[in-house]
């Protein structure tokens, strides 16, 4: 299984990129939001998983 899929990630808006684990029980997910990525530029966003 993949993470995007573990965390029921929208994967026709985001795109995975990345994963922090900042404590035992707090995860952040790095994603391109494809919506707001524009002319060839990426918008970056982190979601919280606590």
């Amino acid at each position: 299984m993949k993470i995007a899929e573990y965390f029921e990630l929208d994967s026709e808006k985001f795109t995975l990129v990345g994963l922090s684990i900042r404590s035992i029980n707090s995860l952040e997910l790095r994603c391109i939001d494809k919506e707001k990525s524009k002319n060839k530029k990426e918008y970056i966003v982190d979601l919280n998983i606590e």
